[in-house]
This record gives structure tokens, sequence and C-alpha cells, in this order.
């Protein structure tokens, strides 16, 4: 019995192995030749401010400022809103509150309304559509736990890329117990920074039985690095807070001027900590 047998040559070619991946820096100098950064004009003591009366600096380097525009631009208002069960006392108030700031928006900025208990729920979609808008805060309903850093993160996540200033008003007490944990302080801090034209506002009540972890601290930073403000409300007083908070949008105006150029500021070339991206 004849065996065949089949001898199969590899080419030199195929053979060889596959090259070495190696890894590619690029460099990219980005030139940033004006910054746009709102401000609040007190009424009555702040009138007839001309840009040049202005000083601007960063990093202890004063800069050009060009204009100052006093017309309030068209905003993205986000309302986040705490149903949890501590807040029961006070939601029937706190939802004539919010009505009555969707209802002095104006007419052509769009409105997001987001409820956060045990889990964050999206109420009603970023719209003009008021009636909508106020339907769904007439509907909320009391949870349980508190989703409160949650809600934050998806906010401005959603919100970040809209090209408008970003309004984000937080009505809680300032409990978080159910969040899933991964946001912590730094992380939303460094998030905020990074969301263009974002002011955050905070209504804060003080419900008789307190708990923890508390986000106080964090929620009163969160205002003072993004031009919004921090009040503790109590009762009767949720409408004046609301007002306050359209008072001061009413009454904010932003700066343009000229930065300086790379490598004046003592800071320049260190590196900033990215916020986490979405799972």
């Amino acid at each position: 019995m004849a065996a065949l047998v089949l001898t199969i040559a590899t080419s030199p070619a195929l053979a060889q192995s596959e090259p070495e991946a190696s890894e590619t820096t690029v460099n990219e100098d980005v030139l940033v030749e004006r910054v746009l950064w709102p401000v609040f004009l007190d009424p009555g003591r702040c009138d007839d401010v001309r840009p040049e009366e202005i000083v601007v600096t960063e990093d202890g380097v004063e800069c050009k400022v060009t204009a100052l525009d006093e017309a309030p631009p068209a905003r993205v208002h986000a309302l986040l809103i705490d149903n949890s069960g501590s807040m029961e006392p006070v939601l029937g108030r706190l939802e004539r509150a919010a009505i009555e700031y969707v209802r002095n928006t104006p007419p052509d900025e769009p409105v997001i309304v987001t409820s956060f208990a045990n889990n964050v729920v999206l109420e009603a979609g970023l719209s003009d559509d008021r009636e909508r808008q106020i339907e769904a805060i007439e509907g909320l309903r009391i949870g349980h736990r508190t989703a409160l850093l949650d809600a934050m993160y998806y906010m401005m996540r959603y919100i970040e890329h809209r090209p408008e200033p970003k309004v984000m008003i937080i009505f809680t007490d300032t409990i978080d117990n159910a969040s899933f944990g991964r946001h912590d302080g730094g992380q939303l801090l460094s998030l905020a920074r990074s969301v263009p034209d974002l002011s955050v506002f905070v209504v804060h009540f003080k419900v008789p039985i307190r708990q923890s972890p508390d986000a106080s601290e964090l929620l009163d930073r969160l205002t003072v690095e993004t031009g919004g403000t921090y009040s503790r409300a109590k009762g009767g007083s949720l409408r004046k807070a609301f007002r306050a908070i359209r008072e001061r949008l009413d009454n904010q105006a932003f700066i343009s001027y000229t930065p300086p150029a790379f490598g004046q500021g003592p800071r320049d070339g260190a590196p900033e900590q990215d916020h986490p991206s979405l799972p």
C-alpha cells in the first residue's frame, strides 16, 4: 500500500510575525482667543458699567476685557426635585414653587424636570411645553430613599453638550443614601467645571430628622464654583427662594475677555483630572 505524504511549505512572507504595536503621541496646541464668563450685576449698584472698568485676572495675570453683555441670554433650565420620603411634609409647597418658576421662565427657553428618590426619573423631557412640565410636577409622588448624587451626575451629562448657558436647580434636603456610590465629591466638582456655562442653584429644606450621608458641603461648593446660590428655605419661603434665583438670572451678565497666552500663568501645563464617562 502506498502512502501519500502531503507537504505544505510556508512562504517566508507568511511566516513573518506581526509587527509590534508602537505608541504614538500627538501633541496639539489649542489657542483660546476669547472666554465668556457669567457675572452678577447688583441692581442699582452696577449700572452703566463699562468693559474698561472691569479687571479680570487668571493666576495673577491681568486679562483684557473686550465686552460686557447685559442682555440675559436664552438658557436651558434643569429642575431636580427630591421626592424621597423625608420630603413629604414640603412636597406640596415645593410643587407650587417649582410651577411658579416654570411659568415665569421665558417661553422660548427649554426646561427639563427630573425627580429623584430610589431612582432618577425623567418626568418631563427638555422642551418648551409648559403644560407638560407643570403636569409632571403636579404628578410627583413620594418615594423612599434618595439618589441625589446620581441625579446631579446624570443631569450634568445630559445637558453638557447644549450650546446655551445652563441652569441646574436642585431642591433637596441634601441627604444621599441611594446613589450607586461611584460619584464622589471630587468627580462631581470636576464634571461641573467641565460643563460650559453651568450655574448650579440649591434650595435646601431642613427636615426635622437628619440622616447621613449629608451632601450639603458639596452642594455649597458647587454653587460657589459655578456662580449659583445656596438657599436654606423654611416653609413658606420656598417661593421666595425660587424668585431669588429668577432675579439673579435676570441680572446676570457675561464678560468677554482675552486670556493670557499659554506659559504666562504659573499653573500652565498642570494636567486636569477628567470626569468619568458613562458606563
